[in-house]
């Protein structure tokens, strides 16, 4: 039988929403901490429009991070994310400085390349569907 100490999940919760209200104050932004993830203080929370891990919220406050620093990584690791890279550098080595494999240019190609993918992908579409159309018209398929 596993016990659950409430008094322990309690302080969890209650240190966890300590963190957030120091990270949302630091920031700028307004703490809610009903917004924990399947309800799991100390997991991911929305904040904002976006989903914060506590590791990411832990380090920021522990180390005083500079507020603009957070903001640059969570954006840039979301715009990787979203053209496919799947896993981009952590918090805290984007604080410590580490080398960055995606500088400005190399994801600006990226940016491109998908943008001919998308208008690609758009114009077989677009032929399909012309296609489609002129079956129709004749009555049947080729």
């Amino acid at each position: 039988m596993i016990y659950m100490n409430t008094n322990i999940n309690e302080r969890w919760e209650e240190i966890c929403n300590e963190y957030v209200t120091l990270f949302c104050n630091k920031h700028g932004w307004e703490p809610e901490k009903e917004m924990w993830v399947h309800d799991d203080p100390g997991t991911t929370i929305l904040i904002g429009d976006m989903y914060v891990g506590m590791d990411e919220i832990r380090y920021d406050i522990d180390n005083d991070i500079d507020e603009s620093v957070f903001s640059t990584w969570y954006w840039k690791a979301l715009e990787l994310y979203e053209l496919g890279v799947e896993t981009w550098m952590n918090y805290e080595s984007f604080c410590k400085g580490a080398p960055d494999e995606w500088p400005e240019e190399r994801i600006q190609r990226l940016r491109e390349a998908k943008q001919r993918l998308s208008d690609a992908e758009l114009d077989v579409k677009r032929c399909m569907d012309e296609e489609k159309i002129k079956n129709s018209n004749y009555g049947g398929t080729r």
